[in-house]
């Protein structure tokens, strides 16, 4: 008798779970990967170019970072909120942002 009710709390955090999933995956605007042939003096260019474009010398705890073929960026702005987002080396075209 106990299996019953615990197949429908299982199926209804399943179906919770799924319902989710849709929402996060409309926020993305392009693939999680940058595929970039670039040298290590491109990429460390790129990311000084991406970073005086973002101004990031402004911003609080700025980081770039690569991350997946991407660079990575993430800095926190004066009211606290953190933002990371993802930026194409090549084009320094913003890929996804994931705050």
């Amino acid at each position: 008798m106990k299996t019953l009710p615990l197949l429908v709390l299982a199926a209804t955090l399943g179906a919770g779970v799924i319902s989710a999933a849709p929402a996060f995956a409309a926020t993305s605007t392009a693939a999680l990967s940058c595929n970039t042939g670039g040298s290590t003096q491109e990429l460390n260019s790129a990311k000084q170019q991406l970073s005086d474009e973002l101004r990031l010398s402004t911003k609080l705890s700025s980081t770039i970072d690569d991350w997946n073929g991407c660079l990575k960026v993430q800095y926190t702005n004066a009211s606290g909120h953190t933002t990371v987002a993802l930026y194409d080396p090549d084009t320094l075209k913003l890929v996804n942002t994931l705050s």
